[in-house]
């Protein structure tokens, strides 16, 4: 299994089963699937400091529930939507990140707001972390269908 299906507990769709980080062809119209599920799983561990009393005041909530400002959003509405954005899941993985911004706002404003365990109760329910591996696993599955397109 590849480093890009062990990330998100998928089998390996080609022959990227003796790949590591940084081999093969990671990147696909401008975006690296490594560096956006690296940098996914900072927002992830940033939102999570949130709750436990660091919050973040670099990042309003309102940009933090934008899906266009991130590197994968600018990719998803840019390059990756030119060419990707007839599959079902580049779309499955365009909502998903909608659905995860939107979930970092509300964390983000609950965390301003002082309200700590409301912060904790929105990331400890289950639908944060859903989100964030649904987001990890469409950026997988995007990876293979472009990969599947290339013959490889």
């Amino acid at each position: 299994m590849g480093w890009l299906s062990r990330q998100v507990g998928i089998e390996a769709t080609t022959d990227e089963t003796e790949m590591g980080p940084g081999e093969g062809r990671e990147e696909e119209a401008g975006l690296n699937f490594h560096e956006a599920i690296d940098s996914h799983m900072a927002w992830r561990a940033r939102l999570e400091r949130a709750v436990s009393g660091e919050c973040d005041k670099t990042v309003s909530p309102e940009e933090a529930a934008s899906d266009r400002s991130c590197a994968l959003g600018q990719w998803i509405y840019g390059a990756g939507g030119e060419r990707f954005g007839e599959l079902e899941s580049f779309q499955e993985l365009r909502e998903e990140h909608r659905k995860f911004h939107q979930s970092a706002g509300e964390v983000l404003a609950c965390c301003r707001s002082g309200d700590q365990e409301g912060a904790r109760r929105r990331i400890e329910d289950g639908e944060y972390i859903r989100l964030s591996e649904r987001v990890k696993k469409g950026l997988a599955k995007v990876h293979a269908s472009a990969k599947a397109a290339r013959g490889q």
